[in-house]
């Protein structure tokens, strides 16, 4: 389990020894300033999967557990269902197994709104929100462009 944390480390030490060549030496300091700005876009973004992710469970609930987002209801508890609102948000788009559990003419009663809620969480959190980010890692390379020179001399100190 330390080795995962030692190997993190390590690569992110790599990032720190690009402040040696011209290229690449305001770099090190963008990352560091992307991940700081990023900070209440992280906040905002885990708390809509919380939102969505409590939804869809509210939703698997409502069925009596027989409609569930995977393949084993017996499964699908509260953080599986956050899981899923950040499966949806990086392309997973299985719906295969909503509108029935195996049984013949067995329709889940919430289906439609199973879908409502599903488009809102892939509309907010895969459209705007990841657009949202963009525009934010942008303003930050445009704010480190803008004082390249004086950041290049000081990440070489």
């Amino acid at each position: 389990m330390i080795n995962i944390f030692g190997i993190l480390c390590l690569w992110f030490k790599c990032i720190y020894y690009l402040r040696i060549w011209k290229e690449t030496n305001y770099l090190a300091g963008m990352v560091v300033k992307v991940v700081f700005g990023m900070k209440w876009f992280l906040m905002v973004y885990m708390m809509s999967h919380l939102a969505f992710g409590q939804g869809f469970y509210r939703l698997s609930a409502s069925c009596g557990g027989e409609h569930t987002f995977t393949t084993k209801p017996e499964d699908f508890v509260l953080m599986q269902s956050i899981f899923f609102s950040f499966m949806l948000s990086i392309g997973e788009f299985s719906t295969s197994g909503w509108n029935h559990d195996g049984q013949v003419g067995f329709r889940n009663p919430n289906f439609n709104l199973v879908w409502i809620v599903y488009l809102l969480s892939v509309t907010l959190n895969n459209i705007v929100m990841l657009n949202l980010l963009v525009a934010i890692i942008n303003e930050t390379y445009a704010e480190v462009s803008e004082i390249s020179i004086e950041v290049a001399f000081f990440e070489r100190v």
